[in-house]
């Protein structure tokens, strides 16, 4: 592999490009330059004579001149590890900036598609009569303060279960870190069921910098079908709405600063939820959608209704970003698609090459980014993980953060190293631990499986990216003077 250079050819219906890994760019070719690059990678999968590649680049004047430019390198990581792991006992000791509590493992919902609830007992955790308590709560703040001395902004979130079951226990953490983070810039979030959620609630969270993520997955017909009450499997829409009411009713101003995040369902339709989410009780609020996704191996239903106006809103979403449609005009789920192009061409930035040694964009900082404690103290990287899963346990707010694990965590690229140095997609790869443990190990067929399945996913934001950039050209091309 090391005289072929580094990408990824991609074809559309009005041109031939190729991504190149070490830059990180994305480039337009004549057709016949298309061609012999797809030869030349034809080649070296059949372990053909280098000589015939040297030859094929030499004959052609544009491959050539992208190859002066900087382009088309051969060059491939020579080791796969993260760039900051020498840097993680520093973190661990002085710059943690995000902490999540377990408040409780209890909730008054059990929606179907909950991995707390349905999951297959070897994933994540289950609902259990299991509250924090305020004596480890404080220990978690202390042992967190302890290890923020050179983080500026501190942030503390809520989690379950449904967190607002424990509001007083809430409400004393809240007031304890007001205390215990003087001088630092503190935030706080919580994602509620909003089923408890009263406008005295909503104003003592808000007013204490609190972002309350609120989670409402449609109309009454689609948020009822999966999200049912605990004690009796009744539909929730109908409270969670009113509180929602009361609050916009009596508190205009908090109501406002209110979010919401909806699971889409694949067996719905997305036009149902677009027009929901279009009312006025939440044409102006930020609306996050997430696409209920099936676990590994398991095969998801996707009906014809939400095929057909997903692919719709992905198209609005385009053509957003392309300049044909206003941004406010397109649907509430369009707006998300759209969000995640941004955020992809983001990180579309241009470099010069690859560095010999490191890893893929996928894991964060383990501990570092968010430090999540369990109802009994136990420390986790995040809160996506199995609370009994001994490889992913980092250590205990009553004794310490086991250094040497986290940086096994955070280099997960060690399972399987040989294929991310030759993965195309090693600087958008969005792998992490959190994926690929199945309990006792980091599986090395699990992260297989999430590879071939990132390499689709940024494989289909990069057609996105070409499609965008041939509108705009034709735009340009229509709105041109005539000579």
């Amino acid at each position: 592999m090391s005289n072929v250079p580094f990408i990824k050819l991609f074809k559309s219906m009005y041109g031939f490009y190729f991504y190149d890994v070490n830059t990180n760019r994305i480039v337009n070719i004549k057709e016949k330059s298309y061609v012999k690059l797809e030869k030349i990678i034809k080649i070296c999968k059949e372990n053909a004579d280098c000589d015939e590649i040297s030859r094929i680049i030499s004959d052609d004047d544009e491959i050539q001149v992208l190859h002066n430019k900087g382009l088309l390198k051969c060059k491939y990581p020579k080791k796969i590890e993260m760039p900051e792991t020498p840097k993680i006992p520093y973190y661990l000791k002085n710059k943690l900036h995000t902490l999540t509590l377990q408040v409780t493992q209890q909730c008054n919902f059990r929606c179907r598609y909950c991995h707390y609830t349905y999951g297959d007992d070897t994933q994540y955790h289950s609902h259990k009569s299991i509250t924090m308590g305020w004596e480890i709560a404080k220990t978690a703040i202390d042992f967190f303060a302890q290890r923020t001395r050179d983080s500026v902004y501190i942030n503390v979130g809520f989690y379950g279960g449904e967190p607002l079951l424990e509001y007083d226990l809430k409400k004393k953490c809240i007031n304890y870190c007001n205390t215990v983070f003087e001088g630092k810039i503190l935030n706080f979030a919580i994602t509620t069921n909003a089923y408890l959620l009263t406008p005295e609630k909503a104003k003592f969270l808000i007013d204490n910098n609190t972002a309350i993520l609120v989670s409402l997955d449609g109309p009454k017909e689609i948020h009822n079908k999966n999200r049912k009450y605990a004690g009796d499997g009744s539909g929730t829409f109908d409270t969670v709405y009113k509180n929602l009411e009361k609050i916009r009713q009596q508190l205009p101003e908090y109501y406002e600063k209110i979010t919401y995040n909806s699971v889409v369902d694949p067996a719905n339709d997305c036009s149902k939820i677009n027009n929901f989410f279009n009312c006025d009780m939440f044409r102006d609020r930020m609306v996050k959608t997430a696409a209920l996704q099936p676990t590994v191996g398991k095969r998801a239903y996707y009906s014809e209704e939400y095929m057909s106006s997903s692919k719709k809103n992905q198209l609005f979403a385009l053509l957003a970003k392309a300049g044909v449609l206003d941004i406010s005009d397109i649907p509430t789920i369009a707006k998300n698609y759209l969000e995640r192009i941004n955020q992809f061409e983001k990180q579309m930035g241009t470099f010069s090459e690859l560095p010999k040694v490191m890893g893929h964009s996928g894991p964060c900082k383990p501990g570092i980014f968010k430090l999540f404690v369990t109802t009994n103290g136990d420390l986790f990287p995040c809160e996506r993980l199995k609370d009994n899963s001994e490889v992913m346990k980092i250590g205990s707010v009553f004794s310490s953060i086991d250094e040497e694990k986290v940086k096994f965590i955070y280099n997960v690229g060690y399972v399987c190293s040989a294929r991310c140095a030759q993965c195309w997609n090693i600087r958008h790869c969005k792998i992490c631990a959190t994926k690929i443990n199945d309990g006792n190990s980091l599986s090395a067929e699990l992260c297989a499986y999430e590879c071939k399945y990132d390499c689709l996913e940024t494989e289909k934001l990069i057609k996105q990216i070409i499609a965008i950039r041939e509108v705009r050209k034709m735009i340009a091309r229509k709105d041109a003077p005539n000579d």
